[in-house]
């Protein structure tokens, strides 16, 4: 069975000394099953000082042989003809009639180990890209919020102007170009905000509830406006950027209390559970829910579910939520139930099982 492997195999006893090796073995190093038993496995290796591999072929050596069959092991193997190859080892204990051995199984990971190196290539490309995109997409949102500052204040100018004037098309068309400006302005500070997010501060030992009651602080004119109930259990410490987990509660309670029936008094509770090597953070609300199959659209940048007259905003919230909770290692997920409000998911990586 040994001999008919398709993987390269061989026998040695507990002190390195090769005792067998079959045809697949032969093929791959070079060395015919008479030429290479008899000796210690450090012929099949390449010297780490780059000298000759012999000197070590003909002396048992158990620490070579530990070596050879360490715990994942994976090593420069030496062919008969001197070139070197990556090789992994695995192997197991044999009992035969001459005694304890060990039989290792030997796999040419030359491949593998191009495949892996070209992956570390495209990574790389994509993470450079990635922050060009983002640099670009920064640089951008910022040079644009000159020209609609300018925009924006000619147009009041030119209201004030006609303040009174009977020619109602000019003030309706003045109206909607404000709109318009003041719709473009969030989208650009979105984005501003979509751009920067996981590059603002390091990560740090941060206090979940503290973040949660900084949001709330910069949400209070919208809170006192809807007359919103916000229950937060306590939440516990993660290994976080602090200024992402701000906004990513900022945004997660803001847009709870934004998709609301009319009339509806807004009530949105937070809290945590340990779930293993994760903490499992739950935003609910009592709002309008999510459409059967839009679980996941929601946070696509850009999608909106409703119309802007409904709604306002920019359908940017939840993608900026997802890039946070991405760069956390993390995911965030929807669970819908329309009529019935909203549950927002959202889990993170984190150490303790203590709450705060």
């Amino acid at each position: 069975m040994v001999e008919a492997a398709p993987e390269a195999m061989l026998v040695a006893d507990p002190l390195g000394m090769i005792r067998y090796s079959n045809a697949r073995f032969s093929r791959m190093f070079g060395y015919a099953a008479e030429d290479i038993v008899g000796h210690s496995v450090s012929l099949l290796l390449a010297p780490s000082d780059g000298g000759a591999a012999q000197a070590d072929a003909d002396r048992p050596s158990a620490s070579r042989l530990e070596e050879f069959l360490a715990e994942n092991a994976h090593h420069e193997g030496r062919r008969r003809d001197g070139t070197h190859f990556p090789i992994s080892v695995s192997s197991s204990p044999v009992e035969l009639n001459v005694g304890a051995a060990v039989l290792c199984v030997v796999r040419d990971v030359t491949e593998e180990r191009q495949a892996l190196a070209v992956l570390k290539y495209v990574g790389e490309q994509l993470r450079e890209r990635n922050t060009e995109l983002e640099q670009f997409t920064y640089h951008a949102s910022h040079d644009l919020k000159e020209p609609l500052r300018s925009i924006s204040a000619f147009v009041e100018l030119l209201r004030e102007t006609l303040d009174g004037s009977p020619d109602e098309t000019t003030v309706d068309a003045l109206h909607f170009i404000g709109d318009g400006v003041q719709r473009m302005t969030e989208l650009v500070q979105d984005l501003l905000e979509y751009s920067r997010s996981g590059q603002v501060g390091d990560f740090e030992r941060v206090n979940l509830n503290e973040c949660v009651n900084e949001a709330l602080a910069n949400l209070r004119a919208r809170i006192e406006a809807t007359d919103a109930q916000i229950e937060v259990a306590p939440l516990p410490q993660l290994t976080a950027r602090r200024l992402d987990m701000r906004q990513l509660f900022q945004n997660l309670i803001g847009n709870a209390m934004k998709f609301q029936p009319q009339g509806r008094r807004p009530q949105i509770r937070v809290a945590a559970q340990a779930c293993g090597e994760q903490w499992r953070i739950r935003v609910e609300d009592n709002g309008i829910g999510i459409p059967d199959g839009q679980a996941q659209s929601i946070f696509k940048p850009f999608v909106r579910l409703h119309d802007r007259r409904d709604f306002e905003g920019t359908g940017i919230g939840l993608a900026h939520c997802q890039k946070i909770v991405e760069r956390h290692e993390g995911r965030i997920w929807a669970e819908a139930a329309t009529e019935q409000g909203a549950v927002l998911l959202v889990e993170l990586p984190g150490e303790s099982d203590e709450l705060f």
